[in-house]
């Protein structure tokens, strides 16, 4: 029989992977993140919180990129840079030195 994942770690994991800088980024709510994602397909709020605790897998790759969140005065945000670096890296985009 199929076992449920762990969700044991998830919130500590996301808490410390966090690299957002909360005084130069720009910060937005999660149920925000729909409106920035670039396409026609927007992701569900589901989809968003996956994202963080769980991460997405990149094609062609074993890595999995979470996308950076922080919790401020108890809600959980994230930001546009976040955003798109986290685009950037499940896309396997290498960024140029």
């Amino acid at each position: 029989m199929r076992q449920p994942p762990d969700t044991s770690n998830y919130f500590a994991e996301a808490a410390m992977t966090n690299k957002i800088d909360v005084d130069a980024e720009t910060i937005i709510g999660l149920f925000d993140v729909p409106q920035h994602y670039p396409g026609p397909r927007k992701p569900s709020k589901a989809t968003i919180f996956r994202w963080i605790y769980q991460g997405l897998k990149v094609p062609g790759t074993d890595d999995v990129v979470k996308l950076e969140s922080v919790k401020l005065c108890g809600i959980r945000c994230t930001s546009l840079e976040a955003l798109s670096r986290f685009l950037s890296k499940s896309n396997n985009h290498q960024p140029d030195k």
